[in-house]
């Protein structure tokens, strides 16, 4: 088996769902004794940048000032064989083969995951490098990624048989909205939780309409949404925090991102919020397009307040009235073993350039 290497990155426009991704993918292959390392590029991205613009503008490439790159590119023994899984949307992969050739490392095989770099499509297929998608994008069809759609299906089945038991530590009168707005600043929830409110004080009695919004992002919302609100930093978060609050939740609000692919997943109620990422905005109205998670904002909420659009049944029995019942959507991808075809994947390209 080859050494492994896994380059990623978090924070910042990269999120934190890719990383968490990658550290499972990584503890996967750590537990069959492959030997795997798991690098974040986090600090390096401008750097490697700068060195691939300069190996495609035909310069030469300085990287004595960056110890780090050194090593990562040229540091390899010529005797071990390598492979690296990059979870890098936006690396362009034939420039990278030819810096690492230029830095005078061994050139190691490649398998390139969720990589939307226009090179990927017209420059020529090296065949030490292997494109494979698990997340939908505009760019693909979704019978290319739907199969391979890959969360953390163990713990979301674990979570879906703790919900179906009826766990659950909040009162049964009222509803919980969470938020997750992540590294952004969303101005636009208050306003969207402020109508969802209202529809919920319409819809109930008196002693039925508390709403609690538990949100996780940026910076905390200013209380004035009669609502009881729970703030947490969006890097102060544990994933099993997350989990309890998703599951625990009539209405899961976000962006596109592994965390919402997540919600979608396990069929909770769901919808897409706007974030100033125009990048994020595509792959959200790819996603609803697809799959029927509305897009929200106030003034769609508004207008909107008094339509549904039940697709399928409402997750919980206290639901409010109707008032989440248009969130609802059915899920269009098999239930279980992209993870399977993923590490099947993997054995592959090391059984097809290193045995």
């Amino acid at each position: 088996m080859p050494n492994i290497q896994i380059w990623t990155a978090q924070g910042g426009r990269f999120g934190s769902g890719h990383y968490q991704r990658m550290q499972r993918l990584a503890g996967i292959l750590q537990g069959r004794s492959w030997p795997v390392s798991l690098i974040d590029l986090s600090d390096s991205m401008q750097g490697l940048s700068t060195a691939m613009n300069a190996v495609q503008q035909g310069q030469g490439v300085l990287l004595e000032t960056d110890s780090f790159l050194r090593v990562l590119l040229a540091g390899r023994p010529e005797q071990q064989d390598e492979l690296l899984i990059i979870d890098l949307r936006d690396l362009a992969i034939p420039v990278l083969l030819k810096l690492i050739q230029v830095a005078g490392g061994r050139e190691p095989a490649i398998l390139s995951l969720d990589n939307q770099h226009p090179l990927r499509y017209s420059a020529k297929t090296d065949e030490r490098v292997l494109y494979y998608d698990t997340l939908p994008h505009p760019d693909l069809k979704p019978d290319q990624w739907v199969s391979n759609l890959w969360v953390n299906e163990e713990a979301l089945q674990a979570r879906l048989t703790q919900k179906k038991t009826g766990n659950s530590d909040r009162l049964e009168s009222g509803s919980k909205i969470f938020c997750y707005s992540g590294p952004f600043v969303v101005g636009a929830i208050a306003g969207i939780v402020s109508s969802l409110a209202k529809e919920i004080r319409s819809s109930r009695d008196a002693d039925h309409n508390r709403l609690e919004l538990v949100h996780c992002g940026r910076e905390a919302l200013q209380n004035h949404l009669t609502a009881a609100i729970s703030y947490i930093h969006f890097d102060s978060m544990e994933q099993s925090e997350f989990y309890h609050h998703l599951f625990d939740c009539d209405l899961f609000l976000s962006y596109f991102g592994i965390s919402m692919l997540e919600a979608w997943y396990v069929g909770q109620p769901c919808a897409f919020i706007p974030v100033p990422s125009p990048e994020h905005e595509l792959l959200a109205r790819y996603l609803s397009d697809y799959s029927g998670i509305p897009i929200l904002d106030a003034q769609v909420l508004a207008a909107d307040r008094n339509k549904t659009r039940p697709v399928g049944q409402p997750a919980r029995s206290d639901i409010s009235g109707g008032v989440f019942d248009r969130f609802q959507t059915v899920t269009k991808f098999p239930a279980y073993g992209a993870e399977k075809k993923l590490i099947q994947q993997i054995e592959d390209l090391a059984d097809v350039f290193f045995h």
